[in-house]
């Protein structure tokens, strides 16, 4: 049998569980990670929330945070209709307009292996894991404006796939294994790069000039650490997470993404756990909790010959895809135990982090961006990926 896939791609699974999560191009983590990755406009109505904030800047470990309560009200009396969740989740007062579909069945508009995907003033920068090139396309119609990238270790090439961070004005290429980045410009740029003091995962553009990389989980240790992109980079801070309810935890337990949450401003994504956190360039940190609910879950070690095999209990579920911002929302894609899993977008209002309603995706996806009243969803239709393009309004004003 002819396979449906071209040469060099990967099946849909595969290919989700290598886009997953950046850490999984960390030699030492490549088979513990086999499981896995505004404008001013007035709110929109939701309920108060009952996941309270947390705002204080990042202590130490022993530092005293009250913890988020259980998501537990009810959805307002005039939340919109067009879907129906199974409690505590109700339907958000938002409306998806499909704009422009590329790749799926259709064979003579291919995407490639689109991997990440965000919006920026040059238009949407795409990576492709097929061949290692971002591809920049226009954002209202999808038509192919430039690539820019290949696979290599010379200027502007890749020994892996690269994603991209940093502000809609200036968007950053990243590659985790080399810490090269590029300031993405009309012109090609100065290769630039992060310290490779530690090993890290995933990474977000924490101040001009510096980003913050989530270091690679270990049996000793687990914090975030910031490093200026130069020509001669250099570590200058270290944070500590600020979720206390994961510090005990055992390390493969505590695994977290950096997702870009907006310009300046970092979503925390603990891979398995209940609570999730945006961390700002101020050093204040906001903690929330999934509406759906999430117990703590825990990693265990089996002992073998040649030494202890690290790996999450049986039963632990995943729970956070990706985050990104809209207006004054954090939109968490996830995962969980729902039938509609990978395609549930719970919204959390930023000042607090508190459910302002769900809404749904029309297939199951990868990751998500947004930008004014539009967003970008990479997915897959009958298991061939798809990069879309929707227009996201409220059909809603707050009083």
């Amino acid at each position: 049998m002819f396979s449906k896939y071209p040469s060099g791609c990967r099946s849909p699974r595969a290919r989700r569980l290598r886009a997953d999560s950046l850490a999984e191009r960390i030699p030492a983590l490549a088979l513990l990670l086999a499981l896995v990755a505004c404008d001013d406009a007035k709110p929109l109505n939701g309920s108060p929330g009952a996941a309270q904030a947390v705002a204080s800047a990042v202590g130490p470990p022993d530092a005293t945070v009250a913890l988020p309560a259980e998501v537990t009200q009810a959805p307002p009396a005039n939340a919109a209709p067009q879907f129906k969740f199974a409690a505590p989740r109700y339907a958000a007062a938002v409306r998806l307009t499909p704009v422009w579909k590329r790749g799926g069945h259709d064979e003579t508009d291919p995407v490639g292996n689109p991997v990440d995907a965000r919006f920026t003033t040059y238009g949407i920068l795409v990576s492709d894991a097929l061949d290692y090139t971002i591809i920049r396309l226009a954002s209202e119609s999808g038509a192919e404006l430039s690539r820019r990238g290949r696979g290599g270790r010379g200027p502007w090439e890749f020994v892996d796939y690269p994603v991209i961070v940093g502000t809609y004005a200036a968007p950053l290429v990243v590659e985790a294994p080399s810490g090269r980045v590029y300031i993405y410009e009309e012109e090609p740029s100065t290769m630039l790069s992060v310290t490779r003091q530690r090993p890290w995962g995933s990474a977000c553009q924490y101040t001009p000039g510096e980003l913050i990389l989530q270091s690679a989980p270990r049996p000793t240790e687990f914090d975030f650490f910031v490093s200026t992109y130069a020509e001669l980079p250099a570590a200058v801070d270290s944070l500590t997470n600020p979720i206390p309810s994961i510090r005990p935890l055992m390390f493969f337990a505590r695994q977290t993404s950096l997702r870009q949450a907006g310009d300046g401003t970092c979503a925390l994504l603990p891979i398995y756990q209940p609570e999730f956190a945006v961390m700002r360039a101020d050093r204040s940190s906001s903690i929330g909790r999934h509406v759906e609910a999430l117990p703590i879950q825990h990693g265990v070690t089996e002992p073998t010959e040649r030494g202890a095999v690290y790996s999450m209990a049986p039963g632990a579920t995943m729970g956070p895809v990706d985050a990104a911002r809209w207006r004054d929302y954090l939109l968490v894609l996830f995962e969980g135990k729902s039938p509609q899993r990978r395609r549930i977008v719970d919204m959390y209002r930023l000042e607090d982090l508190g459910y302002a309603g769900s809404f749904l995706l029309p297939s199951r996806s990868l990751r998500i961006d947004a930008h004014q009243d539009s967003l970008v969803v990479i997915g897959e239709e009958a298991e061939f990926p798809t990069l879309s393009l929707f227009k996201i309004k409220p059909t809603q004003r707050a009083p």
